[in-house]
């Protein structure tokens, strides 16, 4: 092989190098790339992942804070608070409503007798009485030993459902010696019905519903009023 021969090989031997070099540093700067994609994409999932279980802790808190704002904690029934925000809802929409005012007869001699925890005992077999009742309207709890429904029924579906809970309440038997009406647990109840389309029409709903309770009581109880 004569010396030109041999610096060709030579110098073919050099690029050859030089390109295998290239080659190694394009595979390793491919993989480096796909390392760092790599990297990169498991750190935003987990960024992801990360910010969907704080939206639903959030989500979750959140709820937990409506509930506590709209439900009352020993019946498990909607408050009054929630109450005054459905009223003006449906003021809002112009819509003909039943409300229904709802007292256990003689709660206080239940409560002076029996104690405040067979008092509250009392409370929530009476509230699972109305809302198995009135399963199809809003019950709430109005305060105390009172209750109060919003119904969109008829007068005779009204009718037919308070019926219905004197007779589940009677049945149930829960026993007051003290009352002096029975000798267990009864109702007395006010009922009226409205369209309600301004807050004057709102505040005489209330207003009826009350009164027609009182006369209820005044006429000896255990009974209810239209």
């Amino acid at each position: 092989m004569n010396k030109n021969e041999e610096y060709q090989a030579y110098t073919d031997s050099i690029v050859a190098k030089m390109n295998n070099t290239i080659k190694e540093k394009e595979v390793l700067r491919t993989k480096t790339g796909a390392i760092i994609l790599f990297v990169t994409t498991i750190i935003s999932i987990g960024g992801l992942i990360s910010s969907i279980r704080k939206n639903k802790k959030i989500n979750i808190l959140n709820l937990q804070l409506k509930e506590l704002n709209t439900i009352d904690p020993l019946t498990n029934l909607y408050n009054r608070r929630y109450l005054n925000e459905k009223f003006e809802s449906i003021r809002k929409d112009k819509k003909e409503v039943s409300f229904i005012m709802i007292d256990i007869d003689y709660f206080k001699l239940y409560n002076d007798n029996y104690g405040h925890i067979n008092g509250d005992k009392a409370l929530i077999e009476v509230s699972k009485i109305i809302k198995s009742v009135f399963k199809d309207d809003m019950v709430f709890r109005y305060g105390g030993e009172e209750f109060s429904v919003i119904s969109y029924k008829t007068k005779e579906e009204l009718i037919k459902d308070v019926e219905k809970l004197r007779a589940e309440i009677y049945n149930k038997n829960i026993k007051h010696e003290y009352s002096k009406v029975s000798d267990r647990i009864t109702l007395s109840m006010g009922l009226a019905s409205s369209k309600l389309s301004s807050d004057d029409d709102l505040i005489k709903l209330n207003k009826i519903a009350d009164k027609n309770l009182y006369k209820s009581k005044e006429q000896g109880r255990n009974r209810y009023t239209y």
